[in-house]
């Protein structure tokens, strides 16, 4: 795929958000994890339920994936292998540059119902 090729094509959208949907995932569990694993069930579910974080960081997950995509000229599979991989390679660098992001989607929608 050459890049920019795909900026009109509605047809790579539902590889593309599938993408997204599995970087999100992964992002949203990391950023989470001290909740889910603390055994607080109650505190979790209501952290879990709220999906509205975690559209933020699909969002975000989107941009990244077509980022490379029109940088590096790749397919969606690529992107997401690369996004994923610079995700993976350091949790902790991950966890803190989502969370910023996700404060400052916050800050930009302030009144999305945001459960902490």
């Amino acid at each position: 795929m050459r890049s920019g090729s795909f900026v009109n094509d509605l047809s790579i959208w539902p590889d593309l958000q599938s993408a997204a949907h599995r970087i999100a995932l992964v992002r949203f569990t990391l950023i989470r994890k001290d909740i889910a694993c603390s055994g607080d069930v109650n505190k979790a579910m209501s952290v879990f339920q709220s999906l509205h974080p975690f559209w933020l960081i699909m969002h975000r997950a989107v941009h990244d994936i077509t980022v490379k995509m029109k940088v590096l000229g790749v397919d969606v599979k690529t992107a997401q292998a690369l996004v994923m991989q610079e995700d993976l390679r350091d949790h902790v660098a991950t966890s803190a540059r989502v969370t910023a992001a996700l404060e400052e989607d916050v800050e930009d929608n302030p009144t999305l119902p945001i459960v902490d």
